[in-house]
């Protein structure tokens, strides 16, 4: 019903929300790496729970706002890897050509082919290429370098260079 639909709106903005401050807080403990492979490993599954499967309102809104965990690695994908990864002096310019690429290949071509492909074969396909998008990033998330300053900074430290390394440990 359109009410019901709202409500599934209205909780997806607000875990949306919560999670893409959770997220980025998070990986300044855990890492910008972990924090990545988990959420986009989630988002994997977030759009099953949009496909039609018949399940209870209360489950797929409930399912839906954990789920939304899975978006949360946006804002470290979009800004903060990028101004990480680069000279200071180039940050706002690292940035911007990651929200560029994004919004050309994820709010132009990528919607153009999900229409075309939902209109041939079935509405659930837009869901198929968003699981599959969130794959990509996941397989992409374990060649990215961590960049977390406190974590480099843990791993520096716990290296002692005067202690012999053992390639066994």
């Amino acid at each position: 019903t359109p009410g019901q639909a709202s409500i599934i709106m209205s909780i997806l903005g607000l875990g949306g929300f919560i999670w893409a401050m959770v997220i980025p807080m998070m990986s300044d403990r855990i890492g910008r790496k972990r924090a990545i492979m988990v959420s986009s490993f989630v988002s994997i599954f977030f759009p099953i729970f949009l496909m039609p499967l018949g399940l209870h309102f209360m489950v797929v809104a409930v399912a839906l706002f954990f789920l939304s965990f899975g978006n949360g690695y946006a804002a470290l994908i979009m800004c903060i890897v990028p101004s990480e990864s680069v000279p200071k002096a180039f940050a706002a310019t690292a940035i911007s050509l990651t929200i560029f690429l994004g919004e050309i290949v994820g709010g132009t071509i990528v919607p153009v082919i999900a229409g075309s492909l939902a209109d041939k074969f079935s509405l659930a396909a837009p869901m198929w290429i968003s699981m599959g998008a969130g794959a990509f990033v996941f397989i992409l998330s374990f060649a990215l370098k961590e960049t977390a300053p406190n974590v480099v900074n843990r791993k520096a430290s716990d290296f002692d260079s005067s202690q012999p390394v053992s390639l066994l440990e």
